[in-house]
């Protein structure tokens, strides 16, 4: 009877911000309850793929792809109301892959891996370019999801496990100070 005032404005205003609040928190609870149910079942994942580069035809190192920690997660994520998706930031030295964890009821988690620009030996620029970006993808992933890779030693050195020689030592000093 009185019209719209801006006082009945006011307080329409904050009821519906209240009732946005009280959703997103509800839409976090759910988001809480379901990653509980996620981190259940996953298991750790086993660094399988091999790069072969030796002279003597043994292999550098052992690393778990992206596609197989898709291929393991994706039931899961499906399961229990989760999707993934991927943003990329290019700097000048780093690659910044940024994982988005969106659950079904609209709460959503970022998590964000840099790595510095490489390219594996014998292979061209694109696919050095790849290399970086799969391999920022896939940590941001199992930082998003606290997966482990069991024996993934991508980046050991020369995928031995052994310490590093005094030379190496001053080689990374060197290149630390430049």
């Amino acid at each position: 009877q009185r019209g719209i005032t801006a006082e009945n404005v006011a307080a329409f205003t904050q009821l519906v911000e209240l009732k946005e609040r009280m959703d997103a928190k509800g839409a976090e609870r759910e988001f809480a309850a379901a990653f509980v149910g996620l981190q259940g079942e996953t298991s750790k994942v086993v660094a399988t793929r091999k790069v072969a580069e030796k002279a003597d035809g043994s292999f550098r190192y052992k690393f778990a792809a992206y596609e197989d920690i898709m291929a393991m997660v994706q039931p899961l994520l499906t399961r229990h109301g989760f999707s993934v998706a991927f943003d990329t930031q290019v700097g000048d030295t780093r690659l910044v892959s940024i994982c988005t964890l969106l659950h079904k009821g609209g709460h959503a988690r970022q998590n964000s891996f840099a790595v510095r620009y490489t390219k594996p030996p014998g292979s061209s620029d694109a696919q050095g370019d790849m290399s970086t970006k799969s391999y920022a993808k896939r940590g941001a992933l199992c930082d998003a999801l606290n997966i482990s890779i069991d024996h993934d030693d991508d980046a050991r050195n020369e995928g031995t496990g052994e310490t590093i020689t005094p030379d190496q030592a001053r080689e990374f000093r060197r290149r630390v100070a430049e």
